[in-house]
């Protein structure tokens, strides 16, 4: 091994990883389409969002709901 690396197989952090699945995010293409155009690995892609998903917090907009109960409904 002479020391250089395959630029297509370079290491990726996680900061540069939510970038690139918020980027998809935005886009039209599939997944697929996306990671071949990026150069990446789709299951790569498949497990950062994955792991990325889980830490995101749930933001939501809507106030409370009232749902209303047929009036059979017993509590």
């Amino acid at each position: 091994m002479d020391g250089t690396r395959n630029p297509s197989r370079r290491r990726r952090g996680a900061a540069h990883w939510k970038k690139l699945v918020s980027e998809h995010a935005s886009s039209g293409p599939t997944q697929r389409a996306f990671c071949e155009k990026k150069e990446l690995s789709l299951s790569s892609f498949h497990r950062w969002k994955k792991r990325l998903g889980d830490q995101e917090p749930v933001t939501s907009d809507a106030s409370w709901l009232e749902l209303p109960l047929p009036p059979t409904a017993r509590f």
